[in-house]
């Protein structure tokens, strides 16, 4: 049996392991575990959804219209132990929703399913696998994520049985009133068969008896909460099993710096771009410089870049993404002509979001050290560079405010 302390060491196993990705992944999404067995899934579009077995999290309750970010946040923010998310559910409610935002709009909204923008890309689909299996099936950029209390002597319908067969990634929970046992836990991954198990850590002792139905020797036990997950699971030819602790993971001090001034100029830069129309973004200056979204996706673009190609060299489950622009001006086409300036911000927000995201992917990398996959001759270069870089062009965008042909709000 093969027991990894950390993906890093599982990384260098899945080379000798697994074959090369058969098709391009995915976005990469979360998953994070939290006190009292609860689980919260982030995705890359910026979408967030807390997922307990609590029973008052559902009794009485349906599926509601979204809060807003501030009400939600007072809420959620009482208590300091989890995160301040979209949208919470249980698996034991019953459930066909879809959590969505379109372009340009500030929050997300909550419907039943049928209602939501079908043609959104970065929707997150719940949906109950049946009214009363204590299951729910989370599916978002071409993952679908089981959350599952396993049962005793549970016989699936042959609809029931549809469902889960479509399982990439299999979440562990209990209730709270019992804990699993390794025939439920055998009984659910036989029918499942996921290419990933995740387990909380207070049921570590289970992580074997998982590991034996999918007959994977392959155990990675994480000291930290958090793990991330993409379609590049299912080009995996042995399953793994993942052992989430209850705590984000922490930077070293100078890391920590590094990181918060890179934000710190990501979040100027926001400021700048965020009250910009469509058509101040796509204004192409009279002296053949730069439009104003050039700036803003090439700052998003390079940033991503540089962090995704170290991120899945680490772990192949976070793909390398090249959102990057035409470098020349007569060369460029905007990738979304129609976002306004808040959506621009909130793009630059993602990456940040994303590069802390996974930051535990670090981890062992010194800051004077070249990273794993990047060009930079140090990690500390590469972050002094993206906190300059943000500084340089937002700069060069402030500039065309006062060119004569700037166009007004």
């Amino acid at each position: 049996m093969l027991i990894a302390r950390s993906f890093a060491l599982q990384a260098a196993l899945l080379t000798l392991l697994s074959s090369a990705v058969l098709a391009e992944p995915g976005d990469p999404l979360a998953i994070r575990c939290w006190p009292e067995g609860r689980f919260s899934v982030e995705t890359q579009w910026g979408l967030s959804l807390l997922v307990t077995s609590d029973r008052h999290s559902a009794d009485g309750q349906t599926a509601k219209e979204h809060l807003g970010t501030e009400q939600q946040a007072t809420e959620q923010a009482a208590d300091d132990h989890f995160p301040v998310t979209d949208q919470t559910v249980s698996v034991r409610q019953t459930l066909d929703h879809v959590l969505t935002r379109a372009a340009n709009q500030e929050h997300p909204r909550w419907v039943a399913a049928g209602e939501g923008d079908v043609d959104d890309p970065h929707r997150l689909t719940v949906q109950s696998i049946s009214s009363v299996s204590n299951r729910l099936l989370v599916g978002v950029d071409g993952v679908n994520v089981l959350f599952a209390v396993p049962e005793t002597g549970r016989e699936d319908s042959r609809s029931e049985s549809g469902r889960l067969a479509k399982v990439d990634v299999a979440v562990l929970m209990t209730d709270g009133r019992r804990e699993p046992t390794d025939e439920s836990i055998s009984s659910l991954l036989a029918a499942t068969r996921p290419t990933m198990v995740v387990i909380p850590s207070n049921l570590s002792t289970l992580a074997m008896s998982a590991a034996r139905t999918l007959r994977t020797d392959l155990i990675v036990n994480q000291d930290h909460n958090t793990i991330a997950v993409s379609d590049f699971e299912r080009s995996r030819e042995q399953p793994v099993v993942v052992i989430l602790g209850e705590n984000p993971w922490k930077m070293p001090e100078r890391l920590a710096e590094l990181f918060a001034a890179m934000d710190q100029a990501c979040e100027q830069s926001q400021q700048v771009f965020a009250p910009l129309t469509a058509a101040q973004l796509n204004f192409r200056p009279a002296n053949g410089t730069h439009t104003p979204r050039w700036n803003a996706e090439h700052m998003m673009g390079r940033q991503l870049l540089f962090f995704s190609q170290i991120y899945h060299q680490v772990d192949p489950s976070v793909p390398v993404m090249d959102l990057n622009p035409k470098q020349m001006p007569p060369d460029y086409v905007a990738a979304h002509p129609k976002w306004d300036g808040a959506e621009e911000a909130r793009q630059m927000q993602r990456v940040s979001n994303f590069c802390r995201r996974f930051a535990y992917l670090l981890e062992g990398i010194e800051v004077q050290q070249k990273a794993p996959g990047s060009r930079w001759p140090s990690l500390q270069a590469l972050l002094v560079q993206m906190q300059r870089h943000y500084q340089e062009h937002t700069a060069n965008t402030v500039k065309k405010f006062d060119l004569p042909d700037w166009p007004p709000r």
